[in-house]
């Protein structure tokens, strides 16, 4: 058979106009795998290749059903297995019932069964059968248990040789056919009652219906206690709609009597059923039992009122109007259900009021010019409220005169637990209510759509299709009139010619509260504002997810909002918690991914995985392990699905629930081994990135040597502003990455990655992200005993403290830093590797940050001891740190009112750091060379150099630099008398640093300098409050220097007041801090130059 199976792939490859490497990366498969296929070498392809091949290329139903045929039953040894899960677990073989008596492999095999031909993860097993609390030896037990129930199910005892029962990466998996499980049986008769159906074939659509509602024994395995299973609830949702699919075959060629028993199964477990709720309506009063159906309806609309606060829904009502009217014995009964009236609209309506001012705007202008079709397609996620807004637009277009002769709504169920709607059975539907007898009705769909858009050309018609899968479905349903208006929606992106595209988002916040305070209550949201908000953030924002728990909190009057709150955020189980009663958001997202292509379902689940809000194509191509541009397909699937949104350009999201979602879909569906790795890939194609992204911006740097390897899939990032932009898009998922790298179990990955990112955060002023990354990583290394880490970590963290102004912590991570270079004895692998990447460069760091602290917390001896150690290990041996270090030391220097040693060490630093390209040092010694300068007296040289740097600092987007040198001007500017001009230095330059880094150690220093400007300006209300905030923070960051000049300011303010007592309290406090120091007292405390 191989022969000819081999020209119909290639024949329905090309057909779908695929290259053999597209065809193969959407089947997730490789090229060589297909091209085997397609020239004949693979004479027995497994189904489930072949049900993936079908996905990928698209096929429709019959197709695929052909292509299978070709499938080899797969690795069953024993055709005599009949397994049974569609009730209590029941097992025969070679026609013999098998007892399995140990629960845990009961357990076993139901999971097992539960996902035929898939791997099941060996923690998803281990749950199964031992909960939350497995023992130590689980793993161990896993397998005993396995081989056991292989031998009691007559596979062989090999665990990795073919069998029924077999090892899989990550898992085992069930290698069952649809003849040897019901669970597959069953999915395959219900497949053949549906294409009967569309096929006008009832009898034949009834008999394969009655066989699979027949294999339904009861609830699966309600035995083994696993009802609330995810499969199983998928399970019983499909048998609910089987007999709901059933019972509207069975009535309409006058078979009631046969589905009456399944129907009240379904509404006695779902009473909010309403499909089955009806058409048990329409099966009683056919039997002739109308008064029992009518007793039904008065039921269920108490029911509904009492636990939702709903009326009952178009279709119940429409049955129940069929009932009234006449009996429908024998009525033929077209499976779509269409009326001439709009649905009700929602009294609970609110929000959207931008969206339907501009679209009913746009529609009526369109209808005014009468001249051709007006389409209006509302697209978005599952729950965003698409239906809620059709609705209502359709009422206000009907009240604006639009489509008052006619309207027509059907829902096409592009996503639901039955088969999307048939068009030519809709179309006959809708010719019925337009006044075509039956028997005129065509019997070919094209001569249905033709005689319906005749009818409706001359006449003003709404028509509302909800639901569409897809433009296949919408295009025979649109009418051709110029007064013809129709709504459109669906969850995926349609190619509908000259359709008004609506893309509906999510709520904004304070919509999203409005629709809380509408259903829950007013008064009640006016009580916990705070927690109404919360609620909506928890929801997403997500229309449907709010109204869930708005109706649970109508349900409720007892519980407060935030109680709920609290159940949301610590249940674990966030889509669990949003439902309210038989509606689920968890349900309704399977929906939307039922027919998803495996590819595209996977990543998907990948996306799930991802610890960050956003993710390129190139992201998304390491987690999948694909090329970026099979990547970008499948994300752009997902958008055309409403599954994900594209932010900007190549950036993709998912919603936060869809993310809850993915991520437990991965959980069932994907081995741990296969996750973990999936991120693993993640991290280092960030960690390789951000390496070469750092590159561009240090001229000289220590490097590491990376974990992992580089996927080389990332941007080209050319020069500085291309590393930049890029670390600008990926700043909060990087952030993120560290975090989720440290608490997970990647140590290396996440010191790495936190020790890469330390040149654009201190660049860029993000020094609350810096110290947050640099103190997870650092809690990682400490517990995996990683000396190196801990070494960089600490240096780099040291540093961060000090841009803080946190001294004290910063010196005590310095000086173990130090102490851990120490240590790292000779002949040591790792003082080898240290030496290899620059322990000279580290020693030199950690030196020169020691300078740094021990200045800032007023040791100045040991600052300058530290500086002159670092300066003869570096001079002539590292050019690119000596200039850092002598960029350092003039700060020193300067405060040690020795202004013209800063000067002559700045000259020396500014031609070391141009010689070796270092563009942020360059800036940093332009700007302590002018001050030092202005300190000298030489404020037309100051001027330059704080000009020269500003411009570099603005060039390159150093806001951290440019507030440093504003503040050096505003002092230049006040020293040479021009008081407005620095007070508007001094207050954007103190602006950029507390939005930067609050609490920084400049802070102090700023506002001593913009203190005396305020008094020099004769504002000392003003000053004194900043002199004060001054001495709070120089005292609480230990830096002597700067409490010393602001109790200086304090005591010229004293004396500006006529408070001599407080001029000397003062002034004492300040000399006494400057003899500390070893400063002269004579040293200028405000603003003055040195003499």
């Amino acid at each position: 058979m191989a022969h000819r199976l081999g020209p119909l792939v290639r024949d329905l490859r090309r057909d779908a106009g695929l290259t053999q490497q597209q065809a193969a990366d959407l089947a997730g498969m490789s090229v060589a795998a297909l091209r085997d296929l397609e020239q004949g070498r693979v004479t027995a392809p497994r189904s489930l290749t072949l049900r993936r091949l079908a996905e990928a290329l698209r096929l429709p139903a019959l197709e695929t059903e052909e292509l299978l045929r070709w499938a080899t039953p797969g690795q069953v040894p024993d055709p005599g297995l009949w397994l049974q899960v569609l009730g209590p677990l029941a097992v025969q073989v070679a026609g013999a019932p098998v007892e399995i008596a140990s629960k845990p492999q009961r357990r076993l095999l139901g999971v097992l069964a539960l996902h035929p031909q898939l791997t099941v993860s060996h923690e998803a097993l281990v749950e199964a059968v031992w909960g939350a609390a497995p023992p130590a030896n689980a793993p161990e037990l896993l397998r005993i248990h396995i081989s056991r129930l292989r031998r009691r199910l007559g596979g062989r005892p090999e665990p990795d040789g073919p069998g029924l029962l077999t090892a899989a990466p990550g898992g085992y998996l069930l290698g069952v056919s649809e003849n040897q499980l019901d669970v597959l049986m069953f999915e395959r008769l219900l497949a053949r009652g549906r294409q009967a159906s569309r096929e006008a074939d009832p009898d034949r659509a009834c008999r394969s219906f009655a066989d699979a509602i027949a294999l339904w024994r009861g609830d699966p395995l309600a035995e083994l206690g696993l009802s609330a299973h995810p499969a199983v609830a998928t399970l019983t949702r499909q048998w609910r709609w089987a007999v709901v699919e059933y019972a509207t075959v069975a009535n309409a060629v006058g078979r009631p009597r046969l589905v009456i028993e399944p129907l009240r199964q379904v509404v006695g477990a779902d009473p909010q059923h309403e499909a089955a709720q009806a058409q048990l309506l329409i099966a009683l009063a056919a039997t002739g039992e109308r008064a029992a159906a009518l007793g039904q309806f008065e039921e269920v609309r108490g029911l509904l009122a009492d636990e939702l606060g709903a009326d009952p829904g178009p279709e119940l009502r429409h049955a129940y109007q069929q009932v009234r009217g006449e009996s429908t014995a024998g009525r033929e009964r077209i499976a779509v259900s269409a009326y001439r009236q709009l649905p009700p609209d929602l009294t609970d309506f609110t929000g959207r009021e931008t969206e339907l001012q501009e679209l009913s705007k746009r529609m009526a202008a369109a209808a005014g010019a009468g001249t051709a079709l007006v389409i209006s397609s509302v697209e978005g996620m599952a729950g965003v409220g698409k239906t809620w807004l059709a609705v209502h637009l359709a009422h206000r277009l009907l009240a604006a005169g639009h489509g008052t002769e006619v309207q027509l709504s059907v829902d096409l169920r592009g996503h639901a637990d039955e088969p999307p709607a048939d068009p030519a059975a809709v179309l006959a539907s809708f010719l019925l209510l337009l006044g075509v007898p039956g028997e005129q009705i065509p019997d070919d769909p094209v001569g249905r759509s033709a005689l319906y858009r005749d009818r409706l050309f001359d006449r003003r018609a709404l028509v509302l299709l909800d639901n569409a899968a897809d433009e296949e479905q919408v295009r025979p349903l649109l009418p051709a009139g110029p007064n013809n208006l129709v709504v459109v929606t669906s969850r995926r992106s349609l190619a509908l010619d000259g359709a008004q595209v609506l893309p509906l988002d999510v709520f904004a916040p304070a919509e999203a509260v409005g629709l809380l305070r509408r259903v829950a209550g007013v008064d009640r949201v006016a009580r916990e504002p705070a927690a109404a908000a919360r609620l909506a953030e928890l929801c997403g924002h997500l229309p449907l997810a709010v109204s869930l728990v708005a109706r649970r909190l109508r349900a409720r009057p007892g519980w407060r909002l935030a109680e709920l709150v609290e159940r949301l955020t610590v249940a674990g189980d966030r889509l669990g918690e949003l439902a309210a009663g038989s509606a689920q958001l968890r349900a309704i997202f399977e929906l939307s991914g039922q027919a998803l292509p495996e590819p595209v379902h996977r990543m998907f689940r990948l996306l799930g995985l991802h610890p960050g809000r956003e993710v390129d194509a190139e992201a998304a191509a390491a987690l999948a392990e694909l090329p970026p541009v099979a990547a970008r397909r499948l994300l752009d699937q997902l958008v055309d699905e409403h599954l994900a949104t594209m932010v900007t350009g190549e950036r993709y999201r998912l919603h936060d629930l869809l993310r809850d979602y993915a991520r437990e879909l991965g959980a069932v569906r994907d081995p741990a081994p296969a996750r973990r790795a999936a991120l693993t890939r993640l991290l280092e194609y960030y960690l390789h990135t951000v390496a070469r992204a750092t590159d561009r911006l240090l001229a000289q740097r220590a490097r590491v040597s990376l974990v992992g390897t580089d996927p080389q899939l990332g941007p080209s990032l050319p020069d500085r502003p291309a590393a930049v932009a890029w670390l600008q898009a990926e700043h909060a998922v990087l952030v993120a990455m560290v975090g989720y790298a440290a608490e997970q179990g990647w140590p290396t990955h996440a010191w790495q990655l936190a020790y890469e990112l330390r040149a654009y955060f201190g660049m860029h002023g993000h020094i609350l992200d810096w110290v947050d990354t640099q103190e997870a990583a650092l809690r990682a290394v400490l517990d995996a005993g990683d000396r190196r880490g801990e070494l960089e970590l600490r240096t780099f963290l040291g540093s961060a403290y000090l841009d803080q102004g946190r001294n004290r912590l910063a010196l005590d991570q310095l000086e173990q830093a130090l102490v851990r270079h120490r240590e790292l004895p000779a002949g040591d692998a790792l003082a080898e590797e240290a030496l290899a990447e620059g322990a000279l460069a580290r020693e030199l760091n950690i030196r020169s940050l020691l300078g740094v602290a021990c200045k800032e917390l007023g040791r100045f001896p040991e600052a300058l001891t530290h500086y002159q150690e670092a300066l003869h290990l570096a001079e002539g041996r590292d050019s690119y740190r000596e200039g850092a270090l002598r960029t350092n030391l003039s700060v020193l220097l300067v405060e040690l009112a020795r202004p013209a040693e800063a000067r002559a060490n700045c000259l020396r630093a500014l031609a070391l750091v141009q010689q070796v390209g270092d563009v942020d040092g360059e800036c940093l010694v332009l700007t302590n060379l002018g001050d030092a300068c202005r300190r000298l007296g030489e404020f037309a040289a100051a001027r330059d150099y704080l000009g020269r740097a500003l411009q570099l600092a603005d060039e390159h987007g150093f806001r951290p630099r440019r507030a440093y040198t504003l503040h050096r001007l505003g002092n230049t500017c006040h020293d040479q008398g021009d008081l407005p001009a620095a007070r508007e230095q001094l207050r954007e330059a103190w602006s950029l640093l507390r939005q930067d880094t609050p609490g920084a150690q400049l802070e102090s220093e700023m506002l001593v300098d913009l203190a005396a400007v305020q008094l020099a300006l004769d504002e000392p209300d003003a000053a004194v409050e900043l002199l004060r905030d001054a001495v709070g923070i120089a005292e609480s960051s230990g830096s002597r220097y700067q409490q010393a000049r602001a109790f200086a300011g304090l005591a010229d303010h004293a004396r500006v007041a006529g408070e001599p007592e407080r001029v000397a309290e003062y002034r004492r406090r300040a000399e006494a801090l400057f003899a500390e120091l070893g400063v002269p007292v004579t040293a200028p405390a405000v603003g003055e130059p040195a003499e």
